[in-house]
């Protein structure tokens, strides 16, 4: 369990939440070359398609914790044709 006993570090996670989430947007631009790359991208896939709450790091709390709505990103990346569903 997380305890924050400060806005800085409120601060701080959020920006880690916040690379977690640009990171996985910026991983749907690489392709799968191989089979071991195609498990890793089609589990990546899944991540942002899941709508498990379970863990703060799920797609759906991630996106809730930093004031995103999860469906607007889902929509701007298959408009960007990034997430396949």
């Amino acid at each position: 369990m997380i305890t924050v006993n400060s806005d800085r570090e409120i601060t701080a996670y959020k920006a880690l939440g916040k690379a977690v989430l640009m990171d996985a947007i910026k991983a749907l631009d690489n392709q799968p070359r191989d089979k071991s790359e195609r498990v890793l991208y089609n589990e990546l896939v899944a991540w942002f398609n899941s709508d498990s709450d379970k863990y703060l790091f799920a797609f759906i709390p991630l996106c809730n914790w930093l004031g995103l709505s999860a469906s607007a990103v889902r929509r701007t990346l298959k408009l960007k044709g990034k997430v396949m569903k």
